[in-house]
Parts: C-alpha cells; sequence; structure tokens
C-alpha cells in the first residue's frame, strides 16, 4: 500500500453539542461533502471527547492535499461552524499503519 498521509484537527466546542456539529459536518455542503469533491481524498472522521473536544480526521493521497485540507477545513468552519467551534491544534503527518476489521462499518 502507497504512504497515505492524514490531517487531524482538534477542536474545542464552543456551543451546541458535539451531534449537533457532526450532523451540520455529514449535511449536504458539510465538510464531508467537500472534502469529497478534492483530489487525493481517502477518508473522512470526526470523534469526541469527554471534555468537549471534536477531532477531525481525514487522510488523503499526498501530503500537499492534506496540507490543502486544514485550509479547506478552515474556511469551511468559518463558514459554518464559527460560533461552535474553535480550532485549539491542526496537524498534517503520515498515516504509518491502518487496520480496519473487515466488518468494520
Amino acid at each position: 500500500m502507497a504512504l497515505l498521509h492524514l490531517r487531524v484537527g482538534i477542536y474545542m466546542l464552543t456551543e451546541g453539542t458535539h451531534e449537533d456539529a457532526t450532523e451540520i459536518a455529514q449535511a449536504p455542503g458539510g465538510i464531508l461533502e467537500v472534502f469529497r469533491k478534492q483530489p487525493g481524498f481517502v477518508a473522512y472522521g470526526v470523534g469526541r471527547t469527554d471534555d468537549d473536544f471534536v477531532i477531525s480526521l481525514s487522510i488523503w493521497e499526498s501530503a500537499e492535499q492534506a496540507q490543502a485540507a486544514t485550509a479547506t477545513a478552515a474556511g469551511w468552519v468559518d463558514e459554518r461552524l464559527e460560533s461552535r467551534i474553535e480550532l485549539q491544534d491542526d496537524y498534517v503527518g503520515d498515516l504509518l499503519f491502518l487496520e480496519m476489521a473487515s466488518d468494520a462499518g
């Protein structure tokens, strides 16, 4: 398998719930739809922590595409979620290992 690249954004939830933010991300016009239209998009997911943090993970074919996702996500968050979440940290790097169960969904 070719080396893949990832972008991880860590956000503080400032208004609403984790579910609200996730629903907006998955809705038509959401960041998932935006990422799907970008070259090199492989996968996207959102997680949450118990202390009001939202973790965004996207996987890309190249480091340049993962880096471009940072700017794409920032613009989308400013437009759609600016009052709900605040970026705390942003990382781009190489995905060294990914294994999924054959029946994972």
